[in-house]
């Protein structure tokens, strides 16, 4: 997440952004048979990494996506969803 010059949009709006992307690109992998992992592992709160990473010192590596295409034969689980009705109601 680099932060915007100047503030003008909040850090955790910026968060959120990056947290819709890593779901866009996910879905992305999903719809290509692509399996994908996002993870957080203390590595990247480590000043190496930040330095690997060249990110400035308000700027935050939000975690690792890890991407792969399964094993032969795998077979991706599936859904089980109920109708909208039986969580919604309208007044």
């Amino acid at each position: 997440m680099q932060r915007s010059v100047g503030h003008k949009v909040p850090a955790i709006e910026e968060l959120e952004a990056v947290a819709c992307a890593m779901q866009n690109i996910m879905l992305s992998a999903a719809a290509v048979e692509l399996g994908s992992f996002w993870s957080s592992p203390p590595l990247i709160e480590t000043n190496e990494f930040r330095q690997w990473l060249g990110i400035g010192a308000e700027d935050q590596c939000l975690g690792l996506l890890y991407l792969g295409w399964p094993k032969s034969g795998f077979e991706w689980p599936k859904s089980q969803r109920k109708p909208v009705e039986s969580f919604v109601s309208w007044a």
